[in-house]
């Protein structure tokens, strides 16, 4: 997750806190986000958002009991 988030970060801004980025890692970042996104168009939409609706599941069980 750090790869990514120092990837997502504009150049200037990634420079100004110190992280080395070399084009070695920018040719990685680009082939991961290239392969996440075809990956994330032939996931199945609801494989995609199960966790989501898991998570909200469970969220509204605990807020209806703690109200109980």
């Amino acid at each position: 997750m750090r790869f990514i988030t120092i990837g997502l970060l504009p150049t200037q801004l990634r420079d100004a806190y110190g992280f080395a980025w070399s084009p070695v890692d920018e040719r990685r970042f680009s082939t991961l986000m290239a392969v996440g996104a075809l990956l994330y168009r032939r996931t199945p939409r609801r494989a995609r958002e199960l966790p989501k609706d898991l998570l909200l599941r469970a969220s509204r069980r605990k807020a209806v009991s703690a109200h109980a």
